[in-house]
């Protein structure tokens, strides 16, 4: 029976952002009879669960261990980094306890793959080839430093700037230089494993998040848009400002009728100025699902972003129209104005908000689109699959 060890930043769960559902999704997939699954656990303040909690909602796995750490932000652990040319980013998780931990775990378990969630448990790799014989798997979620490099390029105030110029080529050097030491990689998205065949001559696999998918249904149209996301993302944060200050002003001098709906995780009072009678602040909300059919539209106004939209996937597996911008659509293959919208320009933005609005015929046609395009790709047991094959693969 393949053994493998799952090592995540995190405890994946609740399922409220990307990053949560991409990884519960490829341990739901890893835990069929055939594959005998053990996850280690960051177990952070911010995404903190109790372990009771925890064997709850991972019954599934084989074994669970969560270990406590304090990875918040602090100007110490930013100023001492920056003058020991470490990551920030990275360096935040990789903490002396842990190592520990995970060389108990590895004495006492053998395993056939230990496998790496994201990037930000690449410290750990160390540790793992000092105690294990296991081929080494890292997952790439995104690229890292290319979003903090095109958040540079939009953040206005030059000291600033300058910090997330520092922070993006410092996660840049930290992958470059990383990734070779890895058995074999699994990028999320085509556009990342293109990215990767550049530094290592590892075996690669794109494996994209696999879903479960509803029966089609036709959603209603309207003119009620939506976005979203978490505001604990600067990417996102970033795209809403885009969309209430630039876009949305344009839209209702057009059409007064448009509304503009936003909430997700984060999105607290200190956003309640952008209130007015067309846009309006949901905040978190208790499901995800129940918002997304609540409205008409999903808008992605994303400038900066790696790896998969996973709330576009899910969006399109409900048959909910999409208009993106190019990046926001990064990582799934795509062919604009068949399964989305493509707008990039303001101007792009309003005509195809006011276009989708008016037209019943354009948003049945994308809905369709969207779900067939998401039920070929994206079906969560190919997907699981695929990464098992890998995995034996490898080992032999």
């Amino acid at each position: 029976m393949l053994k493998v060890l799952l090592l995540n930043n995190r405890v994946p769960y609740p399922l409220k952002d990307g990053g949560a559902k991409a990884a519960y999704s490829l341990i739901r997939g890893l835990a069929p009879p055939n594959v005998q699954l053990d996850c280690f656990f960051l177990n952070t303040k911010k995404h903190f669960l109790s372990q009771a909690d925890i064997d709850q909602r991972f019954d599934f796995v084989h074994k669970v261990k969560a270990v406590n750490i304090n990875t918040d932000l602090s100007v110490m652990g930013a100023l001492k980094s920056l003058l020991m040319g470490k990551s920030y980013n990275i360096s935040r998780f990789d903490q002396t306890h842990m190592h520990k931990q995970l060389k108990e775990l590895l004495s006492r378990e053998k395993y056939d793959v230990v496998h790496f969630e994201n990037l930000f448990m690449a410290p750990y790799l160390s540790t793992v080839r000092a105690n294990s014989t296991a081929k080494c798997v890292l997952r790439m979620h995104n690229v890292e430093y290319q979003i903090w490099e095109k958040l540079a390029q939009e953040t206005e105030s030059p000291l600033k700037r300058r910090y997330i110029k520092k922070l993006s080529k410092q996660l840049k050097s930290y992958e470059e230089r990383f990734l070779p030491k890895f058995d074999a990689l699994v990028p999320i998205s085509q556009e990342d494993l293109e990215w990767a065949k550049k530094y290592t001559n590892q075996p690669l696999l794109n494996l994209p998040m696999g879903m479960d998918f509803e029966p089609f249904k036709i959603r209603k149209q309207g003119k009620h848009f939506f976005h979203i996301g978490s505001m604990e993302w600067l990417p996102n944060q970033h795209g809403c400002a885009y969309l209430v200050n630039e876009i949305w002003p344009e839209v209702i001098k057009q059409d007064p009728d448009c509304h503009l709906h936003l909430a997700g995780k984060g999105m607290d009072a200190v956003y309640n100025h952008w209130e007015t009678e067309r846009i309006h602040i949901h905040g978190e909300v208790e499901s995800a699902r129940d918002f997304m059919l609540s409205h008409n539209v999903m808008l992605i106004p994303l400038k900066s972003a790696s790896g998969l939209r996973i709330k576009a996937l899910e969006a399109m597996g409900l048959g909910i129209p999409i208009i993106s911008s190019t990046i926001g659509m990064s990582g799934l293959l795509k062919t604009s104005n068949d399964h989305f919208l493509s707008a990039d320009l303001t101007a792009e933005w309003v005509e195809s908000i006011l276009k989708i609005s008016k037209s019943p015929t354009l948003h049945e046609q994308l809905s369709k689109a969207g779900y067939t395009f998401v039920n070929q790709h994206f079906e969560a047991k190919a997907v699981s699959e695929q990464l098992i094959n890998f995995y034996e693969n490898l080992i032999k």
